[in-house]
């Protein structure tokens, strides 16, 4: 990757790489990371080469170095040099798609541990959420996901007991949480909504996930529905934010038709 000029001049657009600041030099290098610039291994340049290549000042690159470190995009190793932390697991949601099948397509071995696993009657409030009477069974179950060895999420779900009353035995233990409810539930899973946050790692998860307390991690909150949008199961995965994207399906644009619409304001 070749050093960009100083300036670089589009009608009354100048963009100087100085002025954009230590966050703008961070994203520059998570860009390289996430394309492999730095190879299997990992490895940076030396500070003298990055500040050749980029064209900034040394306060300023070792700055951003610091940011990329702390948020656990690189490590130190003394005597060696910096290195990416590795490359992160790219997620892309599909219908027909998990997250097994993303594992096995970069061939890693997962393993998943139930830390607790129990059932209970729901009260009232949970029996809302769920739309049915309250004293309904529920199961509710923890599990830790490793990736080569390598803690990775941490899990909590709560599932409707009466739709998945096989969902405890050990059989099923092992699968991604979406194969599990498929192959223990009495009716079909239809759809799963997802939403994704970025929240901060408390005491007990940074023990399990073996990573500094306040450390980024990113929670995947899902609800898993059944026929006429019923609800089966909600609940979360977090996992640590150095060693997990998740992508969304690309989104076609048609800015005319909401313009027209009013939708999208005119430049």
């Amino acid at each position: 990757m070749h050093a960009l000029p100083d300036t670089l001049t589009s009608g009354s657009l100048r963009t100087d790489r100085l002025s954009q600041g230590v966050y703008g030099l961070c994203e520059l290098l998570r860009e390289r990371i996430r394309a492999g610039h730095y190879g299997e291994e990992g490895r940076l340049p030396s500070e003298f080469v990055l500040i050749r290549e980029l064209g900034v000042s040394r306060t300023r690159l070792r700055a951003a170095l610091e940011i990329l470190r702390n948020e656990g995009t690189l490590t130190r190793k003394r005597g060696h040099g910096t290195f990416a932390s590795g490359r992160r697991l790219v997620h892309r949601p599909r219908r027909v798609r998990g997250f097994a099948a993303t594992v096995a397509a970069r061939h890693l071995t997962v393993t998943r541990e139930v830390l607790s696993a129990s059932t209970w009657a729901m009260d009232p409030l949970t029996a809302d959420d769920f739309g049915v009477a309250p004293g309904t069974p529920m199961h509710v179950v923890e599990r830790l996901t490793r990736l080569d060895g390598e803690p990775f999420s941490l899990g909590a779900y709560v599932v409707r007991g009466d739709l998945a009353p096989d969902l405890l035995t050990q059989e099923f233990r092992g699968l991604d949480m979406r194969d599990w409810l498929a192959a223990s539930s009495v009716v079909p899973l239809t759809s799963v909504d997802v939403t994704v946050e970025a929240v901060a790692a408390d005491a007990r998860a940074a023990a399990y996930l073996r990573c500094a307390e306040g450390s980024p991690l990113l929670r995947m909150n899902r609800h898993f529905l059944v026929s006429d949008d019923e609800l089966l199961a909600f609940g979360s995965a977090t996992m640590r934010g150095d060693r997990f994207v998740y992508q969304a399906a690309r989104q076609p644009l048609d800015l005319a038709a909401e313009r027209s619409q009013g939708k999208v304001s005119s430049p």
